[in-house]
């Protein structure tokens, strides 16, 4: 009998115990709608993958050319023609301007221009002598992955030449304001070495005449760039 009364009890005991059981179970489960981590997760992995593939239209190889944030020291050899003095007759051709200067890259395309010359010239047996400031932009074309790079060429000249002739008479001081405007290329050896060429053309104001100053020029560059 005492059989039988244990077994009627552990059978209306056990589907309780296992009730609780099971309420306990689902009480720690940390998240009822585990598909919407999944989800979350797979929108992660595809917007990383499309960043990358993104990055690669932008970037399809190695740095070839300089870039954003880089800064460059420039060598220059100009030869330019300019009139001549109101006390002369005809243009003023320099064969040989050397200049330095430096360059600073704002962007993977635009890079701003310091440079500082000095002149010699001949005409009409006059000697000229003179020094210059210039102020521009280069705009590049193409893409840091490629080594030859068009241009465009904007700048502003600060001009003075001086002149004296076989008379020894003093010099006459020509400042001059000049705005260039030419194009050309670059050819990156590697992103820290340049060697580039351009023709512009200018018009400007002489402030000591007041003559309309107008000049062409082919430019050859080197640019080491850091």
């Amino acid at each position: 009998m005492r059989v039988v009364l244990v077994a009627v009890l552990a059978l209306a005991v056990t589907p309780a115990f296992a009730q609780e059981i099971g309420s306990e179970l689902n009480a720690v489960t940390p998240d009822s709608h585990p598909n919407t981590q999944r989800s979350d997760a797979t929108n992660t992995t595809l917007g990383r993958t499309q960043k990358k593939k993104d990055d690669a239209l932008t970037a399809t190889g190695p740095q070839a050319s300089a870039g954003k944030g880089m800064f460059g020291v420039r060598a220059n050899l100009m030869n330019v023609n300019l009139p001549s003095p109101a006390s002369t007759t005809g243009f003023v051709f320099f064969p040989s301007v050397p200049s330095m200067g430096f360059s600073y890259w704002l962007d993977n395309e635009l890079a701003f221009l310091f440079d500082i010359g000095a002149a010699l010239g001949l005409a009409s047996g006059d000697y000229y002598w003179g020094t210059q400031l210039n102020l521009g932009i280069d705009f590049h074309f193409r893409r840091v992955t490629d080594a030859l790079r068009p241009l465009i060429n904007i700048e502003m000249s600060f001009v003075i030449p001086f002149m004296r002739n076989n008379s020894n008479v003093d010099p006459q001081v020509l400042l001059s304001i000049t705005g260039h405007f030419g194009g050309g290329a670059e050819y990156f050896f590697s992103p820290n070495f340049a060697v580039g060429g351009k023709v512009v053309a200018g018009a400007g104001y002489n402030l000591s005449t007041g003559a309309v100053v107008l000049s062409t020029a082919t430019i050859m560059t080197a640019t080491w760039t850091f």
